[in-house]
């Protein structure tokens, strides 16, 4: 055994006669040190006081290279489960050097961090005694859920080589907790197998873990659109009546009962704490193809539990059900757990805000090995750092993705919440998110296109952001929107929705043209773009569009029937037959896309939505490298502004207020000509509909590169001779030459 392996060791070498990995099996991954060690652990021994133990005291890990800690979790004894032995080797993390060849990392929820057990650290060495054993064992204080997960995990009869977080990391070393964070990625996709401890049985997970077992033989997943087939399972051929009540249970569009033994055990199972922990979606990614869902006694492959959390996610849910919103949000963060298919690093963190963690700068510090494939070079860039306030860890990765990027995405993810809550601290800065603001659900975004997809231009001083961009408008009106009725609304009333529409046209003409489209859309059209949130299937890829996505047509039948419905007149109240679905179908993109946003209308015309928080006077901006629109309140100093929130407005989401108009035989869609299939901006050209990334409105002989490295787009020579041309982004030389009024914003 090489040196440094041996300092590495808690105890002597000697007290391991081998080390023998075990073949791996579907059910185990099982490491037997085959020692005289094994004899040690008689029931005498057990009887040992942890009370008239030392405290376990950590020795620092090697300052050279990557260094963790490993746990041998010792055989437990079923009469006495919380009586359990462990010992803990520091090794290299590579697995050309690594003391122990394998090992499973576990997963967990630390739990209340007051409720704590002791449990023993013991050394080995071939001729200890009992009494030897005994009086060299020091107990270390875990917490409760810990030790529960520790009892219960399979193979008790045998050693069990693990890397358990509270254990392996010294939690009271900051720079040590820092260090070991950084190698947690990589910790964790070198594990054979993750062991995910959802916690013990209670009276109804068995009948989940049963169903989720069923559902998964008998359904086939698309694994890239997620599109599900059914499929014959041992579970379909059944002709009982159980068997007809689980074809049903298949069928996507038939609601599960929601006083049924199924739905309460689904609602209880996703409610469980290990799914709303952040830092799992890290460790059960990296860990997925052979990670283990554990449940008390029952198990499942995570590739199986993945195919039926996201088939129950897809299931329709009794709206009139008044858990409804609890029970569909907590779908959503176990379905966006399994799926783990985000294009960009905001919608990340954002669904990261519906998490919960012990300390927010892991926010940041708990998906660094899991970012999005164009914020990879963020990792970098980003080295955890338990010192700094959460603020700075914040405002550090704005730069940290502006710097690997080019881009300033991040700047629309400022989104204060709705109201004002006086005790929290005030936020230092504006254009820094805080994501420490819990959420119940992801809030829907608007895809936008509104920077021309031009590089950043900012400069930080401080806590001022200075950042290049265009005034495009300026607030005149703010309505706030309410599409959803109270409960205690008496019958009769005018629906929230068509009180807002009814407003709305008292303020605007909805026939008239839409001045900043020049002429192209009337004001109607433009109401429907901003009540959609600006995802319409005139303006997607056919391959994006199903039965329910809203169409412009749509929304105009949900209007109409606003305007014309009279409180007076029963037979208004209903939409008629043709426009039923349709007007249903809108008012719940309307009540998702709309939610926490105000509509705004502009000086110059312009009508779209933005944050609750708006005021007339208020300014629209838009800045290169970034895709959505800010609002931001003026300062008392000129040149100084505040971040308000993105906003979306029809005329600047597309680029308007940079590059001009569309031509008159362009039209903008989105489609999934992204890299690794994301969705991202294209431009429909004529009749023929054909869709290319390239916009029109830019001239790209001048931004052509050389380097593939500072290259934004690339295409074939036109002469076909098989040259790939490259092209930077639009940045703010490019602008100067066609003679774009810029700006620089200062930001606090």
């Amino acid at each position: 055994m090489p040196a440094a392996q041996t300092h590495a060791c808690r105890f002597p070498p000697r007290g391991l006669s081998e080390i023998k990995a075990c073949s791996k099996s579907p059910q185990s991954i099982r490491l037997v040190l085959i020692s005289t060690c094994t004899a040690q652990h008689s029931a005498a021994q057990h009887s040992t006081k942890h009370n008239t133990m030392e405290q376990y005291r950590y020795e620092p890990l090697p300052a050279d290279g990557k260094h963790i800690r490993l746990v041998v979790l010792h055989p437990r004894v079923p009469s006495r489960p919380d009586d359990m032995r462990i010992t803990i080797y520091k090794t290299p993390l590579e697995a050309g050097q690594r003391l122990l060849p394998s090992f499973m990392a576990l997963s967990y929820v630390w739990g209340d961090a007051t409720d704590r057990r002791d449990i023993a650290v013991v050394e080995s060495s071939d001729d200890a005694g009992s009494d030897d054993v005994a009086s060299s064992a020091q107990r270390l204080s875990v917490t409760a859920n810990l030790a529960e997960a520790l009892a219960h995990l399979p193979y008790a009869d045998n050693h069990i080589i693990l890397w358990v977080d509270a254990i392996c990391i010294d939690q009271e070393n900051l720079q040590e907790r820092a260090q070991q964070v950084a190698l947690m990625a990589e910790i964790y996709a070198s594990a054979e197998r993750v062991l995910a401890w959802t916690g013990p049985s209670t009276r109804n997970s068995n009948v989940a873990m049963n169903l989720f077992h069923r559902i998964a033989d008998s359904i086939d997943m698309d694994s890239t659109s997620f599109e599900i087939r059914p499929r014959e399972s041992q579970w379909t051929r059944e002709s009982s009546m159980a068997g007809m009540y689980f074809q049903l249970l298949l069928d996507l569009h038939f609601p599960l009962p929601w006083d049924g033994p199924e739905s309460r055990a689904f609602e209880d199972f996703f409610g469980r704490p290990w799914f709303q922990r952040l830092w799992i979606r890290q460790e059960i990614t990296l860990g997925a193809d052979d990670a283990l869902l554990l449940c008390g006694s029952s198990s499942i492959q995570w590739t199986k539990f993945r195919k039926a959390a996201i088939f129950i996610n897809q299931k329709v849910k009794d709206p009139a059900h008044p858990r409804l919103r609890q029970w569909a949000a907590r779908s959503a963060l176990v379905a966006d757990t399994a799926l783990h298919r985000v294009s960009w690093l905001g919608q990340l963190l954002r669904q990261m805000q519906r998490a919960e963690c012990a300390d927010a700068r892991d926010r940041i510090y708990g998906v660094l090995g899991i970012l999005p494939t164009a914020s990879q070079g963020i990792a970098e860039r980003i080295r955890p750092d338990y010192t700094k306030d959460v603020a700075r860890v914040y405002r550090d990765v704005v730069l940290a993705d502006m710097d690997a990027t080019r881009r300033a995405d991040l700047l629309s993810e400022c989104r204060p919440s709705s109201a004002a809550d006086s005790t929290r601290p005030e936020w230092p800065s504006s254009w820094v998110p805080d994501w420490t603001v819990r959420r119940e659900r992801d809030l829907a975004v608007t895809q936008q296109c509104a920077d021309g997809q031009s590089a950043v231009a900012a400069t930080v001083n401080g806590q001022q952001l200075s950042i290049t961009g265009t005034l495009a408008a300026t607030v005149t009106h703010v309505v706030p929107i309410v599409v959803e009725s109270a409960s205690s609304e008496p019958p009769g009333t005018q629906p929230p929705v068509v009180s807002l529409i009814k407003e709305v046209a008292t303020r605007l003409d909805l026939s008239a043209r839409y001045p900043p489209s020049k002429d192209k859309y009337t004001v109607l059209e433009a109401l429907c773009y901003a009540f959609s949130g600006a995802h319409l299937a005139d303006h997607l890829s056919d391959n994006m569009i199903n039965a329910s996505t809203a169409s412009m047509a749509r929304f105009k039948r949900l209007i109409k029937f606003a305007l014309d419905f009279d409180v007076d007149d029963v037979s208004t109240h209903t939409p008629s037959d043709d426009a039923k679905a349709d007007v249903l179908l809108c008012m719940g993109v309307m009540a998702r896309a709309c939610e926490e946003r105000s509509l705004l209308i502009t000086k110059e015309g312009h009508v779209g939505t933005g944050p609750v928080r708006t005021r007339p006077g208020d300014q629209i901006c838009v800045m290169l490298g970034c895709m959505r629109p800010l609002v931001l309140r003026p300062g008392a100093s000129a040149g100084v502004y505040k971040v308000v929130g993105p906003c979306s407005a029809h005329g600047l989401n597309w680029g308007e207020a940079l590059l001009g108009p569309l031509p008159d035989d362009v039209s903008f869609v989105w489609n999934t000509s992204g890299p690794n299939g994301d969705v991202g901006p294209a431009f429909r050209h004529g009749d023929a509909g054909d869709e290319t990334v390239q916009d029109a409105r830019i001239d790209w002989a001048l931004l052509r590169v050389d380097d593939e490295r500072d290259a934004f787009v690339q295409r074939a020579s036109a002469d076909g001779g098989g040259e790939v041309a490259l092209f930077r982004r639009p940045d703010v030389d490019y602008f100067a030459h066609k003679g774009v009024s810029l700006t620089v914003f200062n930001l606090v």
